[in-house]
């Protein structure tokens, strides 16, 4: 886990020092959300169905073409076992989240601007703690390495987007579903958004 911690501390450093070669300027600075749906795929997709998903980012402009920053991305996905016998009465809940350092190209200015990004860094999957009568059940969790490779446009300050997230591995050890231990996680996120410049 140390190793995964160490490979994403360099990814936001790099980041950084590209961002601090170039000369800072504020209104280069920009902020922005995502609301959207996820649909997970492969083997994890048989004990998670799709669920909602959204991200933050926060990035500054090094050309007019090229962007450079961070971003936070969460999903929860929901199973419904018909009989019973896994997750809380059937429920399967599981959150995903991923901390990523990302670059940003748009290939052309204007108010209509189709772009391509690349996010790599730490993923993590976790399930519900449950709280029953005063007693609490710690779900599980697994850090892991994880990214995504995303393809929109925005128009103006809106933008819709289409996302492959790979996720990092459910884990070793679950605690409400032992089916869905040490899965890779991989799912499509198709999100709308708005960023803001400063």
């Amino acid at each position: 886990m140390k190793m995964k911690h160490l490979i994403f501390t360099i990814l936001i450093v790099c980041l950084f020092q590209t961002i601090g070669s170039a000369q800072f300027e504020a209104d280069k600075l920009f902020i922005g959300g995502n609301l959207g749906y996820a649909k997970p795929l492969g083997s994890f997709s048989e004990y998670a169905k799709g669920g909602l998903t959204y991200d933050v980012v926060l990035g500054y402009k090094i050309t007019e073409n090229f962007s450079a920053g961070v971003e936070y991305l969460a999903a929860v996905t929901v199973a419904i076992d018909t009989s019973g016998l896994t997750g809380i009465l059937g429920a399967n809940i599981y959150g995903l989240s991923g901390y990523y350092a990302k670059a940003w190209y748009k290939f052309k200015e204007g108010s209509f601007q189709p772009y391509a990004s690349l996010g790599l860094g730490v993923s993590k999957f976790e399930e519900p703690d449950i709280s029953i009568g005063g007693t609490t059940t710690k779900g599980a969790s697994r850090l892991g390495f994880g990214g995504n490779v995303e393809v929109g446009f925005m128009l103006k300050n809106f933008n819709l987007s289409y996302a492959f997230v790979l996720g990092g591995k459910t884990s070793k050890e679950p605690v409400f579903n032992p089916e869905v231990a040490d899965l890779g996680i991989v799912y499509h996120k198709l999100s709308v958004g708005y960023v803001y410049n400063f």
